[in-house]
């Protein structure tokens, strides 16, 4: 950021060096210009941008928009991902899909497989449990606050 222009400054300052106190007007012209500057576009030259570099770009400053467990998932291979969605029971196993496959509401959910919506809540909860269990090195003690032995 561009400290304010001098000769701006100077002209607020003879405004009010007949009145005294010059401090307030200098303070609020620094934070207006600072103000002013900040609204400004950047101005880059684009000749060196590359789509790879908008990528990295993008990917540096989105983290949060992936929650942890996409971050985990990505990080595991994906036929241990299977083999466990295959060993959960099949009323569970329906249920995770629905819900975090396809990204489906517990009231859709519930509708398509004719349960109540609480049902469908609870057999999600019990199926992602199941998962972490055999998912993770520990069997998922560490999120119930339990060191593996």
């Amino acid at each position: 950021m561009a400290v304010p222009d001098i000769d701006m400054v100077l002209q607020n300052v003879s405004k009010v060096s007949s009145t005294g106190s010059s401090r307030p007007i200098l303070t609020n012209t620094y934070i207006n210009a600072y103000r002013r500057e900040r609204r400004q576009p950047v101005h880059c030259s684009t000749e060196q941008v590359t789509e790879q570099s908008l990528a990295a770009a993008y990917a540096r400053f989105n983290p949060a928009q992936r929650s942890a467990e996409d971050q985990v998932l990505d990080s595991l291979p994906d036929r241990d991902i299977e083999a466990a969605m295959h060993a959960l029971p099949p009323q569970f196993r329906e249920v995770v899909y629905y819900a975090d496959v396809e990204g489906l509401r517990y009231k859709e959910i519930a509708a398509m497989m004719k349960t109540p919506r609480v049902t469908v809540m609870s057999r999600l909860a019990r199926g992602r449990r199941q998962l972490r269990v055999a998912l993770t090195p520990d069997g998922g003690l560490r999120d119930v606050g339990f060191e593996a032995s």
